[in-house]
């Protein structure tokens, strides 16, 4: 699956608070808030889960290179445990 999503950096709104936009403020990527039937969150929940949708999302590319330097550095030799669960990790990512 290769699918087009709204180019990072994202960050928190400004002024709304469990919002994700992007950088130029012109789009709405996510709430984090009340879904129904499960009970709604208390803000300070919905702020740390937007926080934590930015960061991982943000920092998403950058681990994804860090983890194939990795893999080009250990070689097909090396490291057998490891290389195996890089290679799990960037198929979780969609970037095996």
């Amino acid at each position: 699956m290769n699918l087009k999503h709204t180019p990072t950096p994202w960050k928190l709104d400004a002024h709304l608070i469990g919002q994700i936009v992007s950088q130029d403020d012109t789009k709405l990527i996510a709430r984090a808030g009340r879904v129904e039937p499960i009970a709604d969150l208390d803000q300070c929940e919905r702020v740390a889960n937007a926080e934590f949708i930015v960061c991982a999302c943000n920092s998403h590319d950058q681990l994804v290179t860090a983890l194939r330097s990795v893999l080009a550095e250990i070689g097909d030799y090396g490291r057998p445990n490891v290389r195996r669960d890089a290679l799990k990790v960037l198929a979780a990512a969609g970037a095996a």
